[in-house]
């Protein structure tokens, strides 16, 4: 007979697990002020940067839904990303 999964197996989903922390978003707003700062980025790269890792950081974090699939893809000359939504 199969053992059931351990708490610490499955995914977390109550907690801060999966929630923004405050202490993160200090700590990236920081490093982001300090680059345009000292003129290593534009204010752009930063905030797109900033969007790319916050929703990245959701899509990690949350359940998976087969309607929704997203593939990265790339080669020698381009890249991008395939998002195909199911109704």
């Amino acid at each position: 007979m199969p053992r059931p999964a351990s708490p610490r197996r499955r995914r977390c989903t109550t907690g801060t697990a999966g929630r923004p922390s405050l202490p993160a978003y200090v700590v990236a707003s920081f490093v982001g002020l300090s680059r345009v700062e000292a003129r290593k980025h534009r204010v752009g790269d930063v905030l797109v940067g900033a969007a790319i890792g916050t929703a990245t950081g959701h899509l990690i974090t949350t359940k998976a839904d087969d309607r929704v699939r997203i593939f990265p893809w790339g080669d020698t000359n381009s890249a991008g990303v395939d998002v195909t939504l199911r109704f």
